[in-house]
């Protein structure tokens, strides 16, 4: 694990691994000239990933705790019983791996301080650098992605956040981009934090108030087979077929089905974020805010968002069926601009081909291994079956 974090941190752009690792310095954060050595203990994550919390200091220490995604209980209390103990310093005792890092600068007052937390492995992980400043207030993100897919998914998510504040409505959807890069080893940007309460999973009217507000700043509408949605599901199909013919195979015949039922119909497209879920969003003052906004679409079907949250919520959360996520998803049909109920199966089979194809193209850069993916591969996949019969 510590070589692992080792290479994902030489990637953050100001920042160096140091070679002495699990030595533990008395003073956590030790300033010569302009750089100053930082410790972290290392905590490993769910599916595999982990996070680097800083101990200059127990608020920053406790807030990099508040970003580790676990899911047991048991790890749930582990967090709670650290963060008590960090209060009066004892988390430096208890014999966690460590790890040194090397910032280049000095950080004398008003110090900056970091927790590092890499995305699930697989073939789309990233680094994530929460940005700390006095009393661990979270001041800023940075994402990092080294070459390939995650360079990809952290440029897309730049240019996604371009497209959002040239196209500004009332309240902001997103954060706010404040710098960026790219280089022939990584992608990177840094943005502002969005501060918000968590969301529950049962949050309808907080996700169609979302989508509205997103929906309003841009729309088009056409035949499906005039539309440039098709154009881009044929074109990523034909990448996945060699390593997922079975997949392609389905969503190729759901797009005949699509085209053969739909004929001269005109169906609607507008942006939506890709991948709307409880927990790659915040609440305040009865909003949705959203990060993570690497899948972002300017055109995807409409409905794509509702039945994501849906979905993703039904089996991650819940382990429902096929056929109990159905239903659900039926229920998302009246916020598709007036749709019929056919019309509603021919938008959920769009997003289904949309989610499937995406999800495959993915992991042709390395599949995650957790039991969650083979999940939403069975429930999207008889899901589709059942819609296109």
């Amino acid at each position: 694990m510590i070589e692992a974090s080792t290479d994902a941190l030489k990637l953050f752009l100001p920042i160096v691994v140091d070679e002495k690792r699990g030595v533990d310095f008395s003073a956590s954060a030790a300033t010569n000239g302009s750089r100053t050595l930082l410790e972290f203990l290392l905590l490993p994550a769910t599916g595999g990933s982990f996070l680097l919390a800083s101990t200059s200091s127990s608020a920053s220490f406790r807030a990099g705790l508040q970003g580790l995604p676990i899911s047991r209980p048991i790890w749930r209390f582990g967090r709670l019983v650290l963060g008590t103990l960090s209060r009066v310093g004892l988390h430096r005792f208890l014999g966690l791996k460590k790890v040194q890092v090397s910032v280049e600068m000095a950080l004398d007052t008003d110090p900056i301080d970091f927790s590092l937390q890499s995305g699930v492995p697989g073939g789309g992980q990233k680094l994530i650098v929460r940005e700390h400043g006095p009393n661990g207030h979270l001041e800023a993100f940075w994402k990092v992605g080294r070459s390939g897919l995650p360079a990809h998914l952290v440029q897309a998510e730049c240019a996604a956040l371009k497209w959002l504040a040239n196209h500004k409505q009332g309240a902001p959807l997103s954060p706010v981009l404040l710098s960026s890069g790219v280089d022939d080893r990584r992608a990177w940007l840094r943005m502002t934090a969005i501060q918000g309460a968590a969301v529950p999973a049962e949050s309808a009217e907080l996700v169609s108030e979302f989508t509205a507000r997103l929906a309003s700043l841009e729309s088009c509408s056409s035949t499906i087979e005039s539309s440039a949605w098709l154009q881009r599901m044929e074109h990523r199909l034909g990448e996945i077929e060699g390593a997922s013919p079975s997949v392609a195979s389905l969503c190729r015949k759901a797009l005949q089905w699509l085209c053969e039922t739909a004929g001269d119909g005109t169906f609607h497209f507008h942006p939506a974020h890709g991948d709307l879920t409880p927990w790659n969003a915040l609440a305040r003052s009865g909003q949705l805010f959203a990060f993570d906004w690497e899948f972002f679409q300017v055109a995807a079907p409409a409905g794509f968002d509702h039945f994501h949250w849906t979905l993703q919520v039904a089996i991650l959360t819940r382990r429902a069926t096929a056929s109990q996520v159905r239903g659900q998803l039926q229920k998302s049909f009246e916020h598709l601009c007036g749709a019929d109920a056919a019309d509603g199966e021919r938008y959920l089979a769009m997003y289904l081909v949309d989610a499937l194809s995406r999800e495959e193209h993915v992991f042709l850069s390395g599949k995650p291994n957790f039991p969650q993916v083979a999940w939403l591969l069975e429930c999207r996949t008889q899901l589709l079956e059942q819609v296109i019969g």
